[in-house]
């Protein structure tokens, strides 16, 4: 029945149903909801002896002592003359709530029995909020369930509240045959209209399929909160909510092949304020792409991806081959169409490429584990929001240990990660990401969650991969404006500037960014491949280069600012900046006493010197330096004195430069500049005077 009521004290209910032979191992759950409750309540479900139960029933031959067993009471009826409420049952130890005798201490008794059932379980519903029973595994058969008021209330006294109560009594098989087929990706609306009822669909899943249940984001007072269950063809539940707070339901990798339900019912645990509501509410299910939403890409090229269902990936895959093996690439995330949208970003390169195979964070399957506790690289549990894989050891990016075993959470079968970031940020910068070896590599993206977070939100986004190591680029004059375009998301430009050992420069960024124009920021790396100075800053828009340690080919490596996570990092547009060679001791003007010269500095970062001779009269007479008439009222002068080493008495000078004992050129010049982002040359002197 949907609903059935009876007023406390005196009073017991008995219901019989039958459960149909389906063909389905444990595909059978009782469900009982009783509401308004204002009395304790026992409950005891009965199977009749032809559904197979048999390890209840009453017994027969009850061995030793059974005379005097037989004289205090029936084989099933009451015990002692004073048991008028319940009948009793001799029974085994297995039984369901069975009772050890104090007098016959090897015989054992249920509390309440009926004649020729098995008691399969009995309940006590002590707690005056709305209730909910569940017994699963009811093979077919015939089955009774008995309501009646506990031993409290036995006695009127203690049962002074003698209010009716209501309760349902639902039985629902674990497969439902007869339900819809879901359609994915859309809202299914649906109604609870008795209390214990339950909405079912079906999903037809392959092996290896992943879903996402939800249900509707946000439920206002008229709608329903509701509990939802993943049950396989067999009736066994793999996934359930069990709580309120998360209404979304994650399923990955389902075991085998065949017709799955998606069964929802009202919300609640056993005494949960909940369990006897009704009402509707709508559920989205999807189908988790997972490894099968890819797209093949390039290097120095753009693709434009999404994730358009919950908790699913998008791939973009590229081939690495001939110059670009042992290159670098630079990936960017960006241009994100949903900013709730945070993304988790892997690179891996297939397992079968060339050198692959020697890589310490590839999948590996220990001796000691069994497939079936989890794939090499795979799902662990039918809830794991991402795929994990056993790896080699701790030295594999991200890797964990569990169970005594490194894995590695974000993985894809047959790949191996290298390198990779999760951010709640709408842009991400891998930089120089190194192509080590020959073959098929992945970028895959997904929504970062943590473990118990829910999948919210799907998303478009664009990917852009481009080189960002090698000599070749534009050959740029010194001195000279160079105008650059960032074609793309993740663009990234080389230039060239051919120097000689001992040269220094300044890498100057248009002073002042228009409409139209993007941060940028630069590297500059020598002929060997090390960087040996850049911006890394969005408020300096220049470079320092000092005393180049050798002559060759120095590569201006250009890219939009921004480190792992900048804002700045998918901009596209234009840019413009000048390579100023300095000169620090090479402009050299002769002037004299009593006189002016007029001079110029025409270079950034770069030195006027000059010079005048003092003869042996003017010895131990003074003079004064002036510097004005300055043409950039901006420029700040820096203006320094100096007497040469040579000159005659000089020599004992406490402040002249000196070279330490054991000080090696490499560590820097008597007098130079230190390292190659120094502003100016400095010198090791005599002391602290």
């Amino acid at each position: 029945p949907a609903a059935t009521s009876f007023t406390f004290p005196n009073q017991a209910h008995a219901y019989s149903f039958v459960i149909p032979d389906t063909g389905l191992v444990e595909s059978n759950v009782l469900t009982v909801v009783l509401s308004q409750k204002a009395q304790p309540v026992d409950m005891y479900l009965y199977a009749t002896l032809d559904a197979g139960h048999g390890s209840c029933a009453c017994l027969s031959d009850m061995g030793n002592g059974s005379e005097a067993q037989i004289s205090l009471g029936s084989i099933c009826g009451a015990l002692i003359s004073e048991e008028i409420w319940y009948p009793t049952c001799y029974v085994n130890a297995s039984c369901a709530g069975a009772t050890q005798s104090g007098t016959y201490s090897d015989l054992y008794f249920a509390p309440s029995c009926r004649n020729e059932h098995d008691m399969l379980d009995h309940n006590y519903m002590g707690s005056n909020r709305p209730y909910r029973y569940t017994y699963a595994g009811l093979s077919p058969g015939m089955y009774t369930l008995v309501l009646q008021s506990t031993a409290q209330c036995r006695d009127y006294a203690t049962c002074s509240d003698t209010l009716p109560f209501s309760f349902s009594l639902s039985v629902h098989g674990n497969y439902n045959s007869t339900a819809a087929v879901a359609e994915f990706d859309i809202q299914i609306p649906f109604q609870i209209s008795e209390k214990g009822g339950v909405e079912d669909w079906i999903v037809m899943a392959r092996r290896g399929d992943s879903f996402i249940i939800r249900l509707q984001d946000c439920c206002p007072h008229s709608y329903l909160l509701v509990d939802v269950d993943f049950i396989a063809p067999n009736g066994t539940v793999l996934v359930g909510l069990g709580r309120r707070d998360s209404a979304q339901v994650v399923v990955s990798n389902v075991p085998g092949n065949g017709n799955y339900t998606v069964r929802i019912m009202a919300y609640g645990t056993t005494t949960d304020t909940y369990v006897d509501d009704i009402g509707s509410n709508s559920v989205l299910i999807s189908k988790r792409q997972i490894y099968t939403n890819v797209t093949s890409t390039s290097i120095n090229s753009t693709v434009q991806l999404g994730v358009p269902q919950l908790g699913s990936r998008a791939i973009a895959t590229f081939s690495v081959g001939g110059l670009d093996i042992s290159s670098s690439i630079d990936i960017v995330f960006g241009r994100l169409s949903s900013h709730t949208f945070n993304p988790r970003i892997g690179v891996f390169v297939a397992e079968n490429a060339t050198g692959a195979d020697a890589l310490s964070c590839r999948c590996v399957q220990p001796h000691d584990v069994m497939s079936d506790v989890g794939s090499t690289c795979g799902f662990h549990s039918m809830t794991d929001h991402s795929p994990w894989c056993y790896v080699e050891n701790e030295s594999c990016s991200a890797a964990t240990l569990v169970d005594g075993h490194y894995v590695n959470t974000y993985c894809m079968p047959g790949w191996t990660y290298i390198s990779g970031y999760a951010t709640t940020r709408d842009v991400v910068r891998l930089r120089n990401v190194e192509l080590a070896y020959e073959g098929l590599y992945a970028i895959a993206v997904e929504e970062f969650k943590c473990a118990s977070c829910n999948f919210n939100y799907v998303a478009d986004f664009t990917i852009g991969i481009s080189s960002s190591s090698g000599e070749s680029g534009q050959i740029v004059p010194v001195n000279e404006a160079v105008n650059g375009q960032i074609d793309f998301v993740g663009d990234v430009d080389r230039y060239v500037v051919v120097g000689e050992a001992g040269d220094s420069y300044v890498i100057r960024f248009r002073d002042c960014c228009p409409t139209g124009y993007i941060y940028m920021d630069a590297d500059v790396v020598s002929p060997n491949g090390t960087v040996i100075s850049g911006t890394g800053y969005r408020d300096s828009q220049q470079i320092l280069v000092s005393n180049i340690p050798e002559s060759g080919n120095y590569t201006i490596v250009i890219r939009t600012y921004g480190d792992i996570t900048d804002v700045n990092a998918d901009d596209v547009g234009s840019y413009q900046f000048t390579v100023w060679k300095r000169r620090v001791f090479d402009d050299v003007s002769a002037a004299s006493l009593d006189s002016q010269s007029e001079v110029e500095v025409a270079e950034l970062g770069s030195r006027k010197v000059l010079t005048f001779a003092v003869a042996e009269n003017d010895v131990g007479s003074s003079v004064d330096v002036v510097f004005g008439e300055l043409s950039n009222a901006r420029f700040d002068v820096r203006m320094g004195v100096f007497v040469q080493e040579n000159a005659t008495g000089a020599q004992d000078l406490a402040c002249k430069c000196v070279s330490p004992e054991g000080m090696t050129v490499s560590d820097g010049n008597i007098c130079d500049f230190h390292t190659v982002s120094d502003d100016r040359p400095w010198c090791y002197v005599s002391n602290d005077t």
